[in-house]
């Protein structure tokens, strides 16, 4: 099983209005239901360029509108959002990371674009903005001192109904005299949205960079005596990340060599990061050219993802190529660094 640290962001804006680990442009609409992706029926995305690395993403997309008439979108580029245990770690460290440290730019043929921070909370998957709103209560419910308070003076049949729902988790249990202790349920995820005009007929290039969300360990479950466990299961290393036998050997030959024993001057750091790929398939029709390099940072580093045709193009950097691609999961990504005591670090 994976932990990991997530960076929540801090809000800095939020859309007026009456939902999906960095991610793929997609059309979005804001409703009284808060949030939608939407697809997009004359608006084609000609080709998607893409750079990921733990510490920078960019992309560069190519968009045509089909149509006849200019098209007036709200788009959408969500980020990961974290589990709730993870969001739960964050809030309880401080380990917030602020917008600006995102460093997030937008450019539109080669010009900056506005852009405004939209946060959703999410439940199993799915939002519940609505829900939340009409309660009263703030999405980013860690700055509002007295939501702990406020929510925890809640009858026990009203409480009771929102654990049910999975909006409060009670953490001393319900029920038996227990002493409750209610909290927020949800996590949030963040969409970085602007309005977009894509005249009729016309091609225009989209751009995006930012430093990702990074999580990271300074131990590793990757060891033969515990990898057993942290590979299987639905949130497995072999499932997440696709790590096999060749990664798994790779490993071995760098901090086992030929004896039985972790080399103890060896260093093992792991990171991870993720992009949401799954909302490029909301243009109309596929990607139509797909790129996508994945950096390791070193040549001595390790890199496992979940993509077929991979094919490495230098010493640091894995390539996918794709024609007529429509996404059908997210990518996450994991990276083993190894720091020697020679390193000096």
């Amino acid at each position: 099983m994976r932990t990991r640290i997530f960076l929540a962001a801090i809000s800095i804006a939020a859309l007026a209005g009456a939902s999906t680990v960095s991610a793929n442009d997609s059309v979005a609409s804001i409703n009284l239901g808060g949030l939608r992706l939407s697809p997009s029926a004359l608006v084609t995305m000609d080709s998607e360029d893409l750079y990921l690395s733990e510490n920078r993403v960019r992309v560069r997309y190519q968009f045509t509108n089909t149509g006849s008439q200019p098209e007036h979108l709200l788009i959408s580029f969500p980020l990961p959002f974290p589990t709730e245990q993870e969001q739960a770690e964050s809030l309880e460290s401080g380990m917030y990371q602020e917008w600006d440290q995102l460093d997030f730019k937008t450019l539109i043929d080669g010009k900056p674009a506005p852009l405004i921070r939209y946060d959703v909370p999410m439940v199993r998957g799915k939002s519940v903005e609505a829900r939340v709103k009409a309660l009263g209560w703030p999405v980013l419910h860690w700055k509002d001192a007295a939501f702990s308070k406020r929510i925890n003076a809640l009858s026990d049949a009203a409480a009771a109904t929102l654990v049910a729902e999975g909006l409060l988790i009670d953490d001393a249990g319900s029920g038996g005299g227990a002493v409750r202790n209610l909290r927020a349920g949800w996590v949030v995820q963040t969409h970085v949205t602007r309005d977009q005009t894509f005249p009729a007929g016309e091609t225009i290039t989209v751009e995006h960079s930012y430093k990702p969300y990074v999580g990271g360990s300074a131990s590793t479950a990757l060891n033969r005596d515990i990898r057993g466990e942290a590979l299987k299961g639905p949130d497995g290393l072999a499932k997440v990340f696709c790590v096999d036998p060749a990664f798994l050997a790779a490993y071995d030959r760098r901090i086992y060599g030929t004896g039985a024993r972790p080399d103890p001057g060896t260093t093992v750091v792991q990171s991870w990061f993720g992009y949401v790929l799954k909302s490029g398939a909301n243009w109309a029709g596929p990607i139509k050219k797909f790129r996508m390099v994945v950096d390791k940072g070193k040549p001595g580093n390790l890199v496992s993802f979940c993509m077929n045709g991979v094919k490495k193009i230098s010493p640091t950097q894995f390539e996918v190529v794709k024609t007529d691609f429509e996404p059908t999961q997210d990518l996450d990504i994991l990276l083993v660094e190894y720091i020697t005591d020679g390193d000096g670090r």
